[in-house]
């Protein structure tokens, strides 16, 4: 995949109608819910990995909406609308069921652009990352693969927001800054100028907010947080479902109490 990025990119910066000069930067972006399996050397454990579209793990999907209690049960969880047997924990399953010996030797599982990203385009140019693992130790370990000074890393979480910026991050991106834009802002001017007190703070502030809106799937429980806050979005697209009267006085009372609304 590097090989054909870089030669691909060689073949546009030679058309007439693009001056190279022009080129801000360029973004990486690459598929989601695969499976890479790696070592601890960072070495790829299977020829084929099990890309997004890999399907798979339909049986290994139906057992685990089943322990969950059936698909409405798993979507108030999971909150998203891919098709079940195309997630990663689900090729995972596949694999821990199927190929017991490399899911032993098996270290992290990561997705395309990250493999790709830590062991080659670093070295090639590329500015920066983002990380969404949730992962902290991940994040650290990420920090000592790059090793490059001037290397970008940003944190794909509020909920780490604060530790991720004393160890070098520059920035975050945060859902709960849908709804709540303010105390992210707040915990990051904190961090940045090092208050870290005041920002530790902001952090558990954040922690208790995040909390409360996952308190019901993610993406229509903003929605129902902005009504709340006088902003008027309308309803979520299917294949997302509106909050239960329950679930919205659930996370409205959760709401109150920590002096958001």
């Amino acid at each position: 995949m590097v090989a054909s990025s870089c030669f691909f990119n060689k073949k546009i910066l030679k058309r007439e109608d693009i001056n190279p000069e022009n080129i801000v930067a360029v973004s990486l972006v690459g598929q989601q819910i695969g499976a890479i399996p790696v070592d601890r050397n960072g070495n790829v454990l299977r020829e084929n990995t099990l890309i997004w579209a890999d399907s798979r793990s339909v049986e290994q999907a139906r057992k685990l909406v089943k322990k969950i209690g059936g698909y409405e049960a798993f979507y108030r969880i999971h909150g998203l609308g891919h098709t079940i047997e195309t997630l990663s924990i689900c090729k995972v399953m596949w694999l821990m069921e199927n190929e017991p010996e490399i899911y032993k030797e098996t270290y992290k599982f990561l997705q395309a652009k990250d493999f790709i990203l830590l062991r080659s385009l670093a070295e090639e140019g590329v500015a920066g990352i983002k990380d969404s693992s949730f992962n902290l130790v991940k994040f650290y370990e990420d920090l000592i693969t790059v090793g490059i000074k001037d290397f970008i890393f940003i944190i794909g979480t509020e909920a780490l927001m604060l530790p991720a910026i004393m160890a070098g991050a520059k920035g975050c991106v945060s859902g709960l800054a849908n709804v709540f834009p303010e105390i992210n802002v707040e915990c990051y001017n904190l961090a940045k100028e090092k208050r870290y007190e005041e920002a530790t703070v902001k952090q558990l502030e954040i922690i208790k907010a995040r909390k409360a809106m996952h308190l019901a799937p993610t993406i229509p429980a903003c929605y129902e947080i902005l009504k709340l806050r006088g902003i008027n979005v309308e309803y979520p697209k299917m294949p997302f479902m509106k909050l239960t009267g329950e679930q919205l006085e659930l996370i409205k009372s959760k709401l109150a109490s920590l002096g958001l609304l």
